[in-house]
């Protein structure tokens, strides 16, 4: 899998950004090992064009100018521009991508797992400057460029700050999904269909079901059918669906009501999308409502980077945490509603934590059904 260490400093500073300002990352590229089956140029594009989408991807949700919130005092944003070198120094404040080698840092401060396709380690954290060197290393694991550049991504995700889980490519099994092949056609993105960073009004929604009876077609957005003969059947039951229907699931939010600014109360409609081979769209209707609650820092979700700054030198200072992408009612998921399905309604609840999911209660069988869990696929289970 891949993994962000931090060296010489403590474990509650291990997920800050490695460098914070405006000056730029330096940045260094190592010769690969004698026997890595991908050139040093080929190494150095991955590298390009992995850094050129996260910059892409914080231009999006507008990083850069979001603040600090709980700060005693005024940080900068995370570096997001950087810059090669030709010298490596482990010494100084500089990234060293190492490719099927090992160095100082990554000898005295990186995981002694043999299990690791990937990892991020970093000096000990200088907090008086905000930036500090470190080394991604990346094991002689695969040729496949795809690949690669999906380990690259994660693990350049790690510096700026992102958190495993946080989205698509910082998936914590990154490493179970590369020896599987799981989710290939997304490989080297770094958010999916079905796992975004942040959701948004409009945005399509893809629930992506994971199992070994997919059809032939594709949808507009390139995701595969699935048969509906795999789900349980009093789902295909509810939503007229037969064994050897061909199918995808779509989610849209389609209009959110402030209802009470005072209670911070807001209630969005959406529509679940059911599309089938051959036959006219369905879409059925859904009302949700969620109530904000003041989060404590350690009470928001992975889907921020934070800062974490040593007690002994700030007492009472806990930890800042910069908001990208922030939108006033995603943030206060989950949310609870009804969704009516041919004719029926159903109890229901949407969330996002490892990408978009949406739960519906089927009360004769006491059972939930999950689009878009953890595991990426649909489950059923009983209520706690």
């Amino acid at each position: 899998s891949g993994s962000a260490n931090h060296g010489g400093g403590t474990s509650v500073d291990q997920n800050n950004p490695w460098f914070l300002g405006s000056d730029p990352i330096q940045y260094c590229i190592e010769s690969p090992s004698s026997d890595y089956p991908v050139s040093l140029s080929q190494l150095k594009l991955l590298i390009k064009s992995s850094i050129e989408d996260w910059q892409r991807f914080i231009a999006k949700y507008d990083f850069s100018n979001q603040h600090w919130s709980n700060a005693p005092f005024k940080l900068p944003p995370p570096s997001s521009s950087f810059a090669e070198v030709s010298n490596c120094n482990p010494e100084t404040e500089q990234l060293t991508f190492l490719f099927g080698k090992e160095n100082k840092t990554t000898l005295q401060y990186g995981s002694k797992s043999e299990h690791l396709l990937g990892e991020a380690t970093r000096g000990i954290y200088n907090y008086s400057t905000y930036r500090t060197g470190g080394t991604i290393k990346i094991k002689n694991f695969t040729s496949d460029q795809k690949k690669l550049k999906h380990l690259i991504l994660h693990e350049i995700g790690h510096v700026l700050g992102f958190a495993h889980d946080s989205v698509f490519v910082m998936d914590e099994r990154i490493g179970d999904r590369l020896a599987l092949n799981e989710f290939d056609t997304y490989y080297g993105n770094i958010e999916s269909p079905f796992w975004t960073y942040r959701i948004s009004k409009s945005q399509d929604i893809r629930f992506f079901y994971m199992n070994n009876n997919l059809c032939s077609q594709f949808d507009k957005n390139g995701v595969t059918f699935n048969t509906a003969g795999t789900l349980p059947q009093h789902v295909r039951s509810e939503l007229g669906l037969l064994n050897s229907d061909c199918f995808t699931l779509s989610f849209k939010i389609t209009e959110a009501v402030v209802v009470d600014p005072l209670a911070k109360t807001v209630k969005f409609k959406s529509r679940l999308v059911l599309a089938v081979e051959g036959s006219p769209i369905k879409e059925f209707d859904s009302v949700f409502e969620a109530i904000h609650h003041d989060q404590t820092l350690d009470g928001y979700d992975n889907r921020h980077i934070s800062m974490t700054l040593p007690q002994k030198e700030w007492p009472g200072f806990q930890r800042a945490v910069l908001i990208g992408g922030r939108d006033l009612f995603f943030e206060d998921l989950p949310a609870t509603g009804f969704i009516g399905i041919n004719g029926k309604i159903f109890s229901a609840a949407f969330s996002h934590k490892k990408g978009p999911a949406l739960s519906i209660s089927f009360p004769e069988q006491l059972k939930w059904w999950t689009l878009g869990d953890s595991l990426f696929k649909f489950a059923s289970s009983s209520p706690n």
